[in-house]
C-alpha cells in the first residue's frame, strides 16, 4: 500500500539513478538534522504521495532496502525514470507542484510516432504519477462516527432526546452527555466520479506495461546496471510474476477499510476494479477470502443453526407448517446483510465466498423439502393454509437459486422448484374445488349439476286457470255473435295455437341444451376424478425418486470406490424421474384445463337452468 508513499528513494529525497555513495552521504544527512532538530524537506518530496515518515528507523529501513538489490530494483521499478529529456522536463514540472502539465507531456511523447521502445519511460512515468495520485488521495481518507447528544437524570437515570431539558419524571434537571452513533461513518474526504476514472485509467496503464515486452527488458538493463549475483534471472522472473499483485495491494486494502465502516458505495467501487482487471484468479481469490473470512463464518454458522432447527424438529411434535416457515425466515434475517456484503465485493464468486453461497442456498432448499414433504404427508391443515405452504416453500425454492454460487447448483435446484411448484399449483386447484363445493352446500338452491341443475318439472295452475277462463269467454261471445264475429275468433284461436307451438318448441330447444351441459359436465367431471387417482401414486412415486437420487449423490461424494456403479444408477434416476415429471406435469395441464372448462360449463348450464324456470311459471 505504501509503494509510493514510503518509497526509499522517496524518503531519502534522491532519484533512482544515483549511486550507493550518495545514497548514503544523504542518509547521513538526514541523521545530522534530524539531531539538530531542523526540518528536513527535499524537492521529491511530491505531497499528493501523502505524509513522508523520515525517522531514524524509517531512514535505516530504507536504507537497507537500497542495500538489497531485488529490493532496490522493485524501489527503482516503482519511481519516476528519468531516461529521456522529456522525462526530465516533465519531472521538472512535478518539482514545481504542476503534475498536469507532466501528464502531458509523457501524454503527447506516447502519442508521437517514435519507437516503442522509446515510449517505455513515459508509460512508467505516467503510470507513477496517476497510480500515486489516486493512492494518495485515499490515503487521507478517515471516518469519523456521528456524535448526538442526550440528557441523562442523574436521579432516575432516564434518557431523554436532545430537546428536553428537565426529567418528565421528577423534574430534575438532565445532564446531558454525546453518544457516538456507530451505525452510521462520514468520510472527510470526497470520492468523485474523476477518482474512480482516474483509477481506471491508472490500472489499464499497469495492465498494458506488465504485457510490453520493451519494460521488462528495461528491466534487465537496470538489474546488470546493479551488478549483482544476487540478481538472478529466477529473481527477475518473480518479481515479473508479482508486479500486479503488489500493484493491487492498496485496492484490497482500501476494500477491507471502506467495508469495516460501511462505506459501501467506495466499496462497490473498488470491487468493480479488482474483478474487472487483469489480476491473476488465484490473487484475486486469496484477497477476497482475507476479506470476506468473517462472513463466509457467519454464513456457514447460521447454516448449521438452521440446520439443527430442523432436525429438532422432526423429531418433536411440534412440527408446523409455520414452525418450519419461522426457521427458513430467522436464517433469512441472519444472512441478509451479509450476503449483500459479500456480493458487493465478490460477486462473481471465485473465493470460498461462492462455497459458502452454495451451502446457504442447500439449507434454503431442504427446508423447502422438507416443507414439501410435510405438506404432502400431513392432510389435516386446512386449504388456505395448505396452500399458503407450499408458497412459502415455493419461495424459499426461488430463493436458494438465487443464494446459489455456482450454474451447476442453480441447474440442480430447477428440477425441485419445478416439484414445489406442481404441488402449489394441485393445492390450489384443489382449495377453489373445495371452496365452491362448500358454498354450493351451504346455499338455498342447491347448484350441483346432479340433481338442481335440472330442469323444472313443477305444474303451475295459475296460467291453465287463466287460459280456462279466457276460452269460455270466446265461447259465449261466439255464440250470441253474428257469422262474421265467428269468424275472427276463429282467426284469434289459430293465431293462439301457432304461438303455443312457437313457445313450446324454443322450451324444447332450451332444456335439449341444458341436457347437453349437463351431460358434458358429468363427463368432465369423471375425466377429473380419473386424472387426480393418476397423479397422487406419481407424485408418490417422483418423491421416492428424488430421495433416492439425493441418496446416492451423497453416498457418489462420499464413495472413493464404485463410484461408475453409482453414477450410472444415479443417472438412471434421473433420466426416469425427469421422464415420470413430464409425464405428470403433461396430465395436470389436461387436469388444469378440464377443471378450468367444467366451471364455464357449470356457469352457463346454471342460468339457462333460470332462463327454463321463469319462462315456464
Amino acid at each position: 500500500m505504501y509503494r509510493y508513499q514510503n518509497n526509499a528513494f522517496r524518503v531519502i529525497g534522491l532519484t533512482s539513478d544515483v549511486s550507493m555513495k550518495e545514497i548514503t552521504q544523504r542518509v547521513n544527512e538526514i541523521k545530522v538534522k534530524k539531531s539538530l532538530d531542523v526540518d528536513v524537506s527535499y524537492d521529491l518530496d511530491f505531497d499528493w504521495m501523502g505524509s513522508i515518515d523520515r525517522s531514524e528507523q524509517n531512514v535505516i529501513k530504507a536504507l537497507q532496502r537500497l542495500e538489497n538489490p531485488i529490493a532496490r530494483l522493485k524501489e527503482e521499478i516503482f519511481w519516476f525514470w528519468l531516461d529521456t529529456k522529456e522525462d526530465k522536463e516533465a519531472f521538472n514540472y512535478l518539482i514545481e507542484g504542476n503534475r498536469q502539465a507532466s501528464h502531458e507531456v509523457w501524454k503527447s511523447v506516447i502519442a508521437s510516432r517514435i519507437k516503442d521502445n522509446d515510449k517505455t519511460s513515459a508509460l512508467v512515468n505516467q503510470m507513477i504519477l496517476s497510480h500515486s495520485s489516486v493512492i494518495g488521495k485515499e490515503i487521507d481518507v478517515k471516518y469519523k462516527e456521528e456524535a448526538y447528544t442526550k440528557g441523562v437524570c442523574p436521579k432516575c437515570k432516564m434518557q431523554f432526546g436532545h430537546e428536553y431539558r428537565f426529567c418528565i419524571e421528577c423534574g430534575g434537571k438532565l445532564k446531558e452527555i454525546k453518544v457516538e452513533n456507530t451505525s452510521e461513518r462520514k468520510r472527510n474526504v470526497t470520492l468523485s466520479d474523476t477518482h474512480w476514472n482516474n483509477w481506471r485509467f491508472a490500472i489499464n496503464r499497469i495492465t498494458q506495461i506488465s504485457q510490453n515486452e520493451s519494460f521488462w527488458e528495461k528491466i534487465k538493463t537496470k538489474a546488470k546496471k546493479i551488478n549483482d549475483p544476487r540478481l538472478s534471472i529466477s529473481s527477475l522472473q518473480e518479481i515479473r510474476d508479482n508486479f500486479l499483485s503488489d500493484i493491487a495491494n492498496p485496492n484490497f486494502r482500501f476494500l477491507s477499510q471502506s467495508l469495516v465502516s460501511k462505506d459501501y458505495e467506495r466499496t462497490k467501487q473498488h470491487a468493480s476494479l479488482l474483478n474487472g482487471s487483469s489480476f491473476s484468479y488465484e490473487y484475486l481469490r486469496k484477497g477476497f477470502n482475507e476479506i470476506l473470512t468473517s462472513h463466509i463464518t457467519l454464513i456457514d454458522r447460521h447454516c448449521h443453526s438452521s440446520s439443527k432447527e430442523i432436525v429438532e424438529l422432526d423429531e418433536s411434535a411440534r412440527k408446523t407448517i409455520k414452525a418450519i416457515v419461522d426457521v427458513y425466515s430467522k436464517l433469512e434475517k441472519n444472512v441478509t446483510g451479509t450476503i449483500a456484503e459479500g456480493n458487493l465485493i465478490d460477486f462473481n464468486c471465485i473465493s470460498d465466498y461462492g462455497i459458502a453461497r452454495d451451502k446457504l442456498a442447500n439449507s434454503v432448499k431442504n427446508i423447502a423439502i422438507t416443507l414439501n414433504n410435510f405438506l404432502v404427508a400431513d392432510k389435516a391443515a386446512p386449504p388456505k393454509q395448505r396452500e399458503w405452504g407450499y408458497e412459502k416453500a415455493h419461495e424459499m425454492v426461488k430463493k436458494a437459486r438465487q443464494y446459489a454460487g455456482s450454474q451447476y447448483t442453480r441447474q440442480k435446484f430447477a428440477k425441485d422448484e419445478e416439484l414445489v411448484k406442481s404441488n402449489m399449483e394441485i393445492e390450489r386447484l384443489n382449495r377453489t374445488y373445495y371452496e365452491r363445493g362448500t358454498t354450493n352446500q351451504s346455499s338455498s338452491r342447491p347448484r350441483s349439476y346432479t340433481s338442481s341443475t335440472k330442469p323444472s318439472t313443477g305444474f303451475n295452475w295459475k296460467p291453465l286457470l287463466g287460459w280456462i277462463a279466457f276460452i269460455g269467454f270466446i265461447f259465449l261471445v261466439s255464440y250470441l255473435s253474428e257469422d262474421s264475429s265467428n269468424t275472427n275468433t276463429s282467426t284469434r284461436s289459430s293465431s293462439y295455437k301457432s304461438q303455443t307451438t312457437r313457445s313450446s318448441t324454443s322450451l324444447s330447444q332450451l332444456k335439449s341444451k341444458i341436457d347437453t351441459l349437463a351431460a358434458s359436465i358429468s363427463q368432465k367431471r369423471k375425466r377429473i376424478l380419473e386424472i387426480e387417482a393418476i397423479l397422487k401414486p406419481k407424485a408418490s412415486r417422483l418423491d421416492s425418486l428424488k430421495t433416492d437420487i439425493k441418496n446416492l449423490e451423497s453416498r457418489i461424494n462420499s464413495t472413493w470406490f464404485g463410484k461408475d456403479k453409482l453414477t450410472d444408477e444415479y443417472n438412471q434416476k434421473v433420466n426416469a424421474h425427469n421422464s415420470l415429471l413430464q409425464s405428470y406435469n403433461s396430465q395436470y395441464y389436461e387436469y388444469e384445463r378440464l377443471f378450468k372448462q367444467m366451471e364455464e360449463e357449470i356457469e352457463t348450464h346454471d342460468g339457462l337452468v333460470e332462463t327454463y324456470n321463469s319462462r315456464i311459471r
